[in-house]
């Protein structure tokens, strides 16, 4: 009996192992080839070889070599479970002959165009100029993935034009929302938007603000707490701008500030600190924006990390925050905005007359809902930020890390958050926050479940948009890299174009395409995917080290985070430009015309003084941001006209 068991167990195993060639020997298997059918400026391309049975479906025990011939040439592979890859030259508009080496009869016949590498470039480039004259965002983006498709299936065929719809959702799509650590920042964001939203709606961040407001008792301070208020908004550009400006104008209006600007200093800290802040509904789709980059090119650093490195050089967003708090210190201005500064002081009811029409209501503030407490609305925030920490700095390999001796206290911070999960993080901060918001307002009555649910679902719906152009730009970034278009970016800028000047170059780019669209959003999704691979592509071709790579690479990140923001300030079609006129009851025109000089002044020295100085000469981000902040200073001193007010 024993033996027989032990004969079983041996034929078992004989069985198991022998089946991928007994199914080979007996020929019940087949294999299946998928080689693109246009190649656009690649001389390989990657040939995937499937073992399939009679019944097409993959036999997954083989795990075993086999050798092919490809055009005259032997190739060995090895397949993993049932599958293997391999790398095939192209030679000009050749039909590929493919077979395997013990059965010439299973000859295969593929036909791949190849196209002029120029083409790679085609979408992202058509994306951005129907962006540009459409004013959409979204319609561009699902041309350029549109026009993608087409370029790898093929544009001969008019059945592949009804076909690419369907493969860009069946496909891209599902693969984008699919993907976790993308799926884990829609999630995010969208909680992030229903929390402000109900803190909006239940009233608490009006209490706070105007709480606040009671005890100011100058203009210059009127100033420096909107100001100040923009900053503590931190978490979302459009919250900063309804909130602030919403709750703040009455404050304002008492000390005879114009409503440009109020527009101002709502609008130029709405986008600068939501898009720097540690953690913001920008955050995620930033983060993953550089871990897409990070994966594509094996760079051994956290995506989170990177953000953080690349905050040094976040030179627009940075200097645009000190140069307005400047201005209102030293209580000066220049250009238009000094002559309606003037103006607002001697006839404020004249100067209003011109902005009554455009005043924006304020759905959000109820002053009735007494029930409600000014900390109502720093709990959740305060929560959803120390969660978000705690859980980057507490993972599974934080104790090891911790207990490391060898370590300075600041090196095993850096280690501890390059070694979690970003995205882990934010999400459970996200759910904690608005856990703690619900919760609260529930316990205070100040809205009901219904309502409550109700102010959380649409601030979903306000994040909609936003996770629409995500989902097209992530499915955009996809097509980029099956055609290769970063490697033809970085063949022609690593050629013509010194990395050094990259940064500088890009934040023009980036302004540009952002004044156009007026989208920040828009403009990095457009760039980012293209733009990150294609710089660091280009550093290596001009022969720099890893270590003189990377401050370029960390420079290009914020330089198209910085780019984007600044022509969002100056573009009279943006979305947070708007909101600040409206939320500020300011004539729209009038916030462009006084905000574009000092938009202008930030960018100028952005390029000239941060970008250009810090990468040319190689010098730390913390000397170009010194000397930028002292030339602004300057600047002030010498132009800006002291507005005299009694008050």
């Amino acid at each position: 009996m024993r033996r027989k068991k032990q004969f079983i167990i041996l034929f078992s195993i004989a069985i198991f192992f022998l089946t991928p060639f007994i199914l080979f020997s007996s020929n019940n298997y087949s294999y299946h080839v998928e080689i693109p059918s246009n190649v656009i400026g690649l001389k390989h391309i990657n040939a995937k070889i499937t073992i399939v049975d009679k019944s097409n479906s993959v036999i997954s025990t083989f795990n075993e070599n086999k050798t092919f011939i490809i055009n005259g040439e032997t190739r060995e592979t090895t397949f993993d479970d049932g599958i293997a890859h391999i790398n095939i030259k192209i030679d000009g508009n050749k039909d590929i002959i493919f077979y395997p080496k013990d059965s010439k009869e299973n000859k295969q016949f593929f036909h791949v165009r190849k196209l002029p590498a120029f083409l790679s470039i085609v979408p992202p480039l058509l994306a951005i100029l129907l962006a540009i004259i459409f004013k959409e965002v979204i319609l561009a983006l699902f041309l350029g993935v549109f026009s993608g498709i087409l370029l790898i299936i093929g544009f001969d065929d008019p059945l592949n034009w009804i076909r690419s719809p369907m493969i860009f959702i069946e496909y891209y799509v599902i693969k984008v929302v699919s993907d976790p650590q993308k799926s884990a920042v829609i999630i995010f964001s969208m909680i992030i938007g229903g929390m402000v939203m109900l803190l909006m709606k239940n009233g608490s961040i009006h209490i706070l603000i105007s709480k606040l407001s009671k005890v100011i008792k100058t203009r210059k301070n009127a100033m420096l707490v909107t100001w100040l208020m923009g900053i503590v908004v931190f978490f979302d550009d459009y919250a900063n701008t309804l909130i602030v400006g919403n709750s703040l104008r009455p404050l304002t209006d008492r000390f005879k500030i114009s409503r440009e600007k109020l527009a101002y200093i709502v609008d130029s800290t709405a986008a600068p600190i939501a898009s720097i802040a540690f953690i913001t509904t920008w955050i995620g789709a930033e983060v993953n924006y550089i871990n897409d980059a990070v994966i594509k090119l094996n760079i051994a650093e956290n995506p989170y990390m990177i953000f953080l490195k690349s905050l040094g050089y976040a030179f627009y967003p940075l200097l645009t925050i000190v140069f307005m708090f400047m201005l209102l210190k030293m209580n000066r201005d220049f250009g238009q905005m000094h002559k309606i500064e003037t103006l607002a002081i001697k006839d404020f009811k004249k100067h209003l007359k011109i902005h009554e029409t455009k005043s924006a209501k304020n759905e959000y503030i109820n002053p009735n809902k007494i029930k409600t407490k000014w900390y109502d609305a720093v709990i959740p925030m305060v929560s959803l930020i120390l969660v978000a920490f705690v859980s980057l700095l507490f993972n599974h390999n934080s104790l090891e890390i911790w207990k490391n001796e060898n370590l300075s206290l600041w090196m095993k911070f850096v280690n501890v958050i390059g070694s979690s999960n970003p995205y882990k993080a934010l999400l459970w901060a996200s759910f904690f926050g608005i856990g703690i918001a619900i919760i609260i307002t529930l316990l205070r009555r100040s809205l009901s479940l219904k309502k409550s649910i109700n102010a959380v679902i649409e601030g979903f719906n306000s994040m909609l948009m936003a996770m629409i152009i995500l989902i097209f730009a992530w499915s955009l970034g996809i097509i980029t890299e099956k055609l290769g278009t970063d490697v033809y970016l970085s063949e022609i800028i690593g050629g013509n174009v010194s990395p050094f000047f990259l940064p500088a170059l890009i934040f023009l780019i980036s302004a540009a395409i952002s004044f156009a669209t007026g989208s920040s959003w828009g403009t990095m999704a457009l760039l980012y995917p293209i733009l990150l691979p294609t710089v660091y592509n280009s550093c290596e071709i001009n022969g720099l080290a890893y270590n003189e790579t990377m401050p370029i690479f960390y420079m290009v990140v914020s330089a198209i985070l910085g780019g984007s923001v600044f022509g969002d300030h100056c573009s009279p079609i943006s979305d947070t430009t708007i909101l600040s006129s409206m939320s500020s009851g300011c004539d729209h025109i009038q916030h462009v015309r006084t905000q574009l000089p000092y938009s202008l002044t930030v960018g100028f020295i952005s390029v000239f003084i941060g970008y250009i100085l810090v990468s040319y000469l190689k010098i730390s981000p913390i000397w170009g941001l010194l000397i930028s902040v002292l030339v602004l200073f300057g600047i002030v001193r010498i132009f800006g006209k002291k507005v005299n007010v009694k008050t």
